[in-house]
């Protein structure tokens, strides 16, 4: 996919809406070559979703190994939205606690008091985070109203072909 083609995708309002969700679905291959699945927070900063992890996190061993990602963000109604994402993982070690880790977990509700305290908490327990940095290679979204997954696409293509 083309980079313009996928700043297309990501620029669309809905697009816009997904990417300001609190959640993702991040898919990897792990260390003992099975796949995982994981919710993760992440914030969007314009070109490219930032996650943030400990520095002992099992996915860090197999990221390294092999940084190839999927995310998958949604919504949890009918029809349902999908903004689908592929990309390879860059793993970056920050001394302290990134500010995009402070960021996505600000949508929470907490009240001023609790959010002092959980940010206290976590400045106590992180010496370092690591960021996970994907810059989309591929974006697909998916609304089931002005678009549709391929395979479906393809039947309704056929089905109109029948028709003919």
């Amino acid at each position: 996919m083309q980079t313009d083609e996928i700043e297309e995708v990501l620029s669309r309002p809905l697009s816009r809406e997904l990417l300001a969700r609190d959640l993702t679905r991040l898919a990897y291959v792990a260390k003992d070559g099975t796949p995982r699945n994981i919710p993760i927070a992440f914030t969007w900063n314009g070109s490219q979703v930032v996650m943030c992890t400990t520095t002992n996190s099992p996915k860090l061993v197999s990221l390294r190994h092999n940084p190839a990602v999927a995310l998958t963000i949604d919504t949890e109604v009918h029809p349902p939205k999908m903004l689908l994402i592929r990309g390879t993982a860059e793993l970056d070690v920050v001394d302290g606690i990134p500010e995009e880790y402070l960021e996505m977990n600000g949508s929470y509700e907490m009240t001023a008091e609790q959010r002092v305290a959980w940010e206290a908490e976590v400045r106590s327990l992180y010496d370092s985070m690591v960021r996970i940095v994907v810059t989309p290679t591929w974006a697909k979204l998916i609304d089931f109203e002005t678009t549709l997954p391929t395979q479906v696409e393809e039947l309704v293509r056929q089905r109109a072909e029948r028709n003919r």
